[in-house]
């Protein structure tokens, strides 16, 4: 749930958001933390399939030295690196960001990425991610073809597994 562990609130509240998604069928996002197990075990505890999860913030320095990624990804888990283009403390860079990716498509789970520069237009008391909307798809994108990351797997990356785990399916009532 946060960088501090899993609190029983917390605990409580990715269950119902399980649930929630399970019988809705839209997909669930978790952000990577120091319990980050704990919770993914939580919300596929509610009967959500790892399918429909998504644990964001891959891409923090803690989480790469963790080797989380990839055992999420294997799970059949979304791992979203989602601060591309951006330079924080306790994040990694973009080339280390395209090394992941590209380990992770080397491992076969490039329909596990998602990735995402956290950019957003207007956030009242946020503050500002001066990061291009288009950066991702353009800047970004580029980097991962001169890494060699073919455009068959740009494309599943940018356009397929968004769509997929943005498609709601169907639900079941528990």
């Amino acid at each position: 749930a946060d960088l501090a562990g899993t609190t029983p609130t917390e605990a409580s509240l990715i269950q119902g958001s399980a649930r929630a998604a399970r019988s809705t069928g839209v997909a669930l996002s978790l952000r990577w933390g120091a319990d980050v197990r704990t919770d993914l075990a939580l919300a596929l505890g509610e009967g959500l399939p790892a399918d429909r999860i998504v644990v964001a913030d891959i891409d923090r320095a803690e989480a790469l030295s963790s080797g989380v990624a990839a055992e999420l990804a294997a799970q059949g888990v979304y791992v979203a690196i989602d601060h591309v283009g951006q330079s924080r403390a306790g994040y990694l860079s973009d080339a280390a960001r395209v090394e992941l990716v590209v380990d992770l498509i080397a491992r076969g789970f490039v329909e596990r990425i998602l990735l995402s520069s956290n950019s957003i237009g207007v956030a009242a008391g946020l503050d500002p991610v001066d990061v291009p909307l288009e950066f991702v798809a353009t800047n970004f994108a580029s980097a991962l073809r001169q890494s060699g990351v073919s455009d068959d797997d740009v494309t599943r990356i940018l356009v397929d597994n968004p769509r997929d785990v943005l498609t709601v399916r169907g639900g079941t009532q528990a």
